[in-house]
């Protein structure tokens, strides 16, 4: 669920991404990572363009934003 996403991070943030096996293979601007639950797991991505990215991070961001905001403890 969205309530467990932690971070959205961009860039080669996580040691997957950094990993010579992917780093190579695309560019900084196009990687991002969602990290999540309490072991603070990563989804890595890649987007074909930065802008592509931009999207997604944004569009995330909004929504973790608004799944916090409705938290009720």
């Amino acid at each position: 669920p969205i309530e467990s996403i932690k971070e959205i991070r961009v860039g080669k943030n996580t040691e997957v991404l950094r990993s010579r096996e992917f780093s190579s293979a695309y560019t900084e601007e196009c990687a991002f990572s969602i990290l999540y639950g309490e072991e603070f797991e990563s989804l890595d991505l890649v987007a074909s363009t930065p802008e592509e990215t931009n999207i997604w991070v944004t569009g995330l961001n909004a929504l973790v934003g608004a799944g916090k905001s409705n938290f009720i403890p």
